[in-house]
């Protein structure tokens, strides 16, 4: 134990001795988290500008545009007609409708005509405006279609439609569909970070190889074993503080998840344990650091993007979600997700299981590999 204690000692001077290794891994989990609330931001929906060119002085008309200001995505302005193509060109609106002269008679008759929407960005920008539009329009045609062509009944049915005397008791809930989203985002960066941030720390152990260091140790009473121990115990300590940190930031920003905050701690803190493992079977297999930093690239980004750490997992194709199946990441990211759902901490046992496998299975391939080729003994 005692010697133990002076390899993690020492493990953390060789790390530290350098400032910009603190930097680095304490400053990587922050601009990850950073960047996610960069990505999110630029996510949200933004609000649409729009022009309206009221070419039909008409109560139905008034009423309509009335509903289009209510909308709260949406910045109506009044425009004249000669002034579209230049507000649209120039940026300053996304969408014009036109409400053309004759559109209050034709939605009267049943059958809305006479109105244009014009835009440069598509569709996919103005479609939920323009789809509360037409059904609002399509609402004021059914009137119509009920009074059959009787002005008065009309009217009344129009008007009862405005002034409804149906009472709602509105209650605000909290929206927690953001918060959620922007937690996948920060854990599935943190998960990234965590495992270079093991690949980095147990990649020591090669370096020490190259510059003999590893051996010269092996000449006292430290054996291989609790050289990887020492190297185990910094690996979670670091990615331990980590964790708490960005845990430490989400709070103090007002966007930790909707679930205790512990448990997210204990998933992502039994991921490390995952992250060690699988570096330290990389550092096995590896016969330089070169190589291992080659392995590394080919093993870690691929499969996090497969994940769904870059991106949700529903948005990739089958054949990946069933790959991503096989991989620790989407354990922890569902784990999350499912935490998320109103889940509780024990009713996720499988995936704590699953990632527990990972862990021992990660484990147990290292120690053979170290244990078949002596560690050292075989290192060029």
């Amino acid at each position: 134990m005692k010697d133990i204690i002076w390899l993690v000692k020492h493990n953390f001077q060789v790390i530290f001795r350098n400032r910009k290794s603190i930097i680095i891994y304490l400053g990587m989990p922050i601009l990850g988290l950073l960047l996610s609330l960069v990505i999110h931001q630029n996510n949200e929906q933004p609000t649409l500008n729009i022009g309206i060119v009221n070419q039909d002085q008409n109560r139905m008309t008034t009423d309509t545009i009335k509903m289009l200001q209510s909308f709260k995505n949406a910045k109506v302005s009044h425009i004249k007609s000669e002034e579209t193509s230049k507000k649209l060109d120039d940026g300053e609106l996304d969408s014009v409708i036109t409400f053309q002269k004759g559109f209050s008679q034709s939605v009267q008759a049943g059958d809305p005509m006479y109105i244009e929407i014009t835009s440069v960005k598509g569709t996919e920008v103005t479609s939920l405006v323009t789809s509360y539009l037409y059904q609002y329009i399509n609402n004021i045609a059914r009137i119509s279609v009920l009074s059959k062509g009787d002005q008065a009944t009309f009217e009344k049915l129009y008007t009862d439609y405005h002034q409804s005397t149906l009472k709602l008791n509105v209650h605000s809930i909290e929206d927690t569909s953001k918060i959620n989203s922007l937690t996948y985002q920060i854990m599935g960066k943190l998960i990234i970070i965590m495992l270079f941030t093991a690949a980095s720390l147990s990649g020591i152990i090669l370096i020490e190889k190259e510059n003999r260091t590893y051996f010269r140790l092996l000449t006292t009473s430290i054996n291989a074993t609790k050289y990887v121990i020492s190297n185990v115990i910094v690996n979670v300590a670091i990615m331990t503080l980590q964790i708490l940190l960005v845990i430490v930031v989400i709070k103090a920003f007002a966007i930790a998840p909707d679930f205790p905050v512990w448990q997210m701690a204990i998933t992502l803190v039994l991921f490390s344990f995952v992250s060690v493992g699988f570096s330290l079977v990389t550092v096995a297999l590896a016969n330089g650091s070169a190589n291992y930093r080659a392995m590394l690239t080919f093993f870690i980004v691929p499969t996090c993007l497969i994940a769904g750490c870059f991106m949700p997992l529903s948005s990739m194709p089958d054949i990946m979600i069933k790959i991503a199946n096989f991989l620790p990441q989407r354990w922890v990211l569902d784990t999350l997700t499912q935490l998320q759902s109103d889940h509780t901490f024990g009713s996720i046992y499988l995936n704590i299981m699953v990632l527990l496998a990972f862990a021992l299975a990660f484990s147990l391939i290292a120690i053979y590999k170290f244990s078949k080729n002596n560690v050292v003994k075989k290192f060029i």
